[in-house]
């Protein structure tokens, strides 16, 4: 095995981490959603829980764009989860905005260590 394919085999769990976590993240999220906050809102118990609907879809479609293009799936998840946590702070929900928001985060952290891990071995050669 060449040095380079060596190293390369060393990034490859970075990237394999990054997409494990953030599918579990991305099928909690959404699970969760289905099963506690939509039936609340089609009932119209909850109404501020829709209002919160299209940040949700910002990380997970981060996530899903990282498939394609590592770098702004990356930024948009990051994004997303941090918009998160900004939008349930402001509703006073910290224990919301812990285990909605930063898992995201957390998962496009894990991406952009990826994509800086395969840019140092990009730039030794």
């Amino acid at each position: 095995m060449s040095h380079h394919k060596k190293q390369a085999h060393h990034i490859r769990p970075y990237k394999i981490m990054a997409q494990t976590f953030g599918l579990m993240v991305c099928c909690f999220f959404v699970l969760y959603l289905i099963g506690n906050d939509l039936p609340n809102m089609i009932r119209r118990e909850d109404i501020v829980l829709a209002s919160f609907l299209p940040l949700a879809v910002i990380p997970v479609a981060g996530y899903i764009l990282t498939w394609y293009k590592e770098f702004p799936g990356a930024l948009l998840m990051t994004l997303g989860g941090f918009l998160l946590v900004g939008y349930f702070l402001s509703r006073s929900a910290t224990d919301i905005a812990l285990f909605t928001g930063i898992p995201f985060i957390l998962a496009g952290g894990l991406y952009m260590l990826h994509i800086q891990k395969r840019k140092a071995l990009q730039n030794q050669h």
